[in-house]
């Protein structure tokens, strides 16, 4: 929960820093409604559909890293996930372990 609002507040920072820019620069008129919200979101979409075809390498890289990182993130979850089953499996009985032995008058 407090992830989500240290974003909402990042990204509303974000915009209240952008937006007074915009205003000055002619391209933001001053209303901000509905329509002005979903045209600015289709034209960040369009920007992010297009990207991989002006940045091909760029995407290529990005792919790479994330093929990379989902393949460790797999490893590091099947670890974790053998060593949670692990626990609740029967304990090894042939693993021989000292003991204390009681203490036997006739030996010292």
């Amino acid at each position: 929960m407090i992830r989500f609002v240290l974003r909402l507040t990042f990204w509303g920072c974000l915009i209240v820093a952008v937006l007074p820019g915009a205003r000055k620069s002619g391209v933001y008129d001053g209303d901000l409604g509905l329509e002005t919200v979903v045209l600015a979101a289709q034209a960040t979409l369009l920007d992010l559909s297009n990207f991989c075809a002006r940045n091909g390498s760029v995407c290529q890289t990005g792919v790479a890293a994330f093929s990379e990182a989902s393949a460790t993130a797999k490893e590091n979850l099947l670890t974790a996930y053998k060593g949670v089953r692990g626990q609740f499996d029967e304990p090894d009985r042939q693993t021989i372990t000292s003991s204390i032995r009681p203490k036997n008058s006739s030996q010292p």
